[in-house]
């Protein structure tokens, strides 16, 4: 005996059929890249190590060449915190490569607190680093020889993922509710 598709079926056919037949535009990316950098050479710099975060919005589908301050960062190299108003982003649509410089400008600047920091594959979801360097007024780049950058997921997106998580667990818990309910076939057919 064929088995009639429930209401939640077709609501969902529904719903994937309404969103197959929307047209598709492309927004602007914002993105959280947690850093981390050590090993830098020459050694004896005056920071050993470097972690942090900084928060970039960029258009994947919009100019080719993309200039601009960054949302939000949070890094402290040598006892100097950088601020979102003094760190610049250029971002390179064709390579999908995101450069964020710290003194209000990308090339990095030896003779002042600076840094510079290189991730390619930038609005892919997996991001990869190919350079950090920092100068402390010192004259002299420092640059790492580990580094480590990865995308932290926006809040939004956690909330998204969470609330169908909880909506698959209660249509898995009704489904388990309901069949507990339905008389057995066996039974059914022995009586």
């Amino acid at each position: 005996m064929a088995h009639a598709p429930s209401r939640l079926t077709a609501l969902a056919a529904a719903v994937l059929g309404a969103l197959a037949a929307a047209p598709a535009e492309a927004v602007p990316i914002t993105t959280t890249y947690a850093i981390a950098a050590s090993n830098f050479v020459p050694p004896g710099g005056p920071a050993s190590s470097v972690s942090g975060s900084v928060n970039v919005t960029v258009d994947p589908t919009g100019n080719a060449v993309q200039l601009g301050t960054v949302n939000a960062i949070n890094l402290t190299i040598a006892g100097f915190t950088f601020t979102a108003a003094t760190t610049d982003f250029l971002y390179i649509r064709s390579l999908d490569a995101l450069l964020i410089g710290g003194a209000g400008g990308i090339p990095l600047n030896f003779s002042t607190n600076d840094f510079i920091t290189g991730i390619a594959g930038a609005t892919s979801g997996t991001p990869a680093p190919f350079i950090f360097s920092y100068s402390a007024g010192t004259g002299t780049p420092y640059v790492a020889g580990s580094f480590s950058v990865s995308a932290v997921p926006e809040p939004g997106t956690v909330a998204l993922l969470g609330s169908g998580l909880a909506g698959l667990g209660l249509v898995l818990r009704r489904r388990k509710g309901t069949a507990a309910l339905a008389p057995d076939a066996g039974a059914l057919a022995a009586a």
